[in-house]
């Protein structure tokens, strides 16, 4: 899972809003995926999905070849709406039962359509074990994207207006643009942390332009210092991204 509740705008101009966009990097493949818990399926949502292309898509993700990604949309639901969703889109959706998970329509990634044409059962015993796209125990490449495009979020945001990026804070803001549903557990959540604060340092120490544009927008926020800053971002977010190892 690599972006929960993210806005993409499409070449065309219109915008979607997944609930969750995961992405295989074996497979160069991503799901967008949004989740319907009620009897309503917006045609225009419909359109807009559809109309997604996976350069509008690669720019916010992290992978080692974003020109050769590819993706599937789909719903996910309950088994309660199941049959509503069948009638009312042409979309391929997936259904999670009380006991297992099934797939209706056809996904255009043979191996993801062929994996689910059978039901997956489930156990509802067992809880997930990671609601974020990376872990402490990731190699630095892995996470630097990541933190790069959060900082750039809140910068966005101007949360930055009101903290210095080498307070102890900002670690919590940046997780807060990672898992803005707060989904992350308290242990996790610290771990994380902790290990925001690490990458954070160890870019200060070691891109000399990213540390002098922290030090002027502590000292005086101003919008075109902002820009520079998110600009910075995104250059160490692509650079970090061809160092990544390919992994799922």
């Amino acid at each position: 899972m690599q972006l929960v509740e993210y806005t993409i705008r499409l070449r065309e101009s219109d915008i979607i809003c997944p609930d969750v966009v995961a992405v295989s990097k074996r497979l160069l493949h991503a799901i967008v995926t949004d989740c319907k818990s009620g009897h309503e399926i917006d045609p225009d949502q419909d359109r807009r999905y559809s109309a997604l292309h996976s350069g509008d898509l690669a720019p916010h993700v992290t992978t080692h070849d974003p020109e050769r990604l590819a993706h599937d949309v789909c719903y996910v639901d309950n088994q309660s709406n199941h049959d509503f969703l069948a009638n009312h889109t042409q979309l391929p959706f997936i259904t999670f039962c009380k006991d297992s998970v099934v797939k209706h329509g056809k996904f255009a990634l043979r191996e993801l359509d062929r994996k689910l044409s059978s039901r997956i059962p489930l156990d509802p015993s067992r809880e997930p074990t990671s609601y974020y796209p990376f872990s402490p125990t990731d190699k630095v490449a892995v996470i630097v994207p990541h933190l790069m495009r959060a900082l750039i979020r809140c910068l966005a945001a101007r949360k930055t207006a009101r903290l210095k990026l080498t307070d102890a804070e900002f670690a919590h803001q940046i997780l807060l643009a990672i898992d803005p549903g707060e989904l992350i557990g308290h242990r996790h959540a610290n771990a994380l942390r902790n290990k925001i604060r690490e990458v954070m340092s160890m870019l200060l120490e070691t891109n000399a332009k990213l540390k002098d544009q922290v030090l002027k927008l502590e000292t005086k926020y101003s919008a075109g210092t902002a820009q520079a800053m998110a600009r910075t971002c995104a250059d160490i977010a692509k650079q970090y991204e061809t160092q990544s190892r390919i992994t799922d």
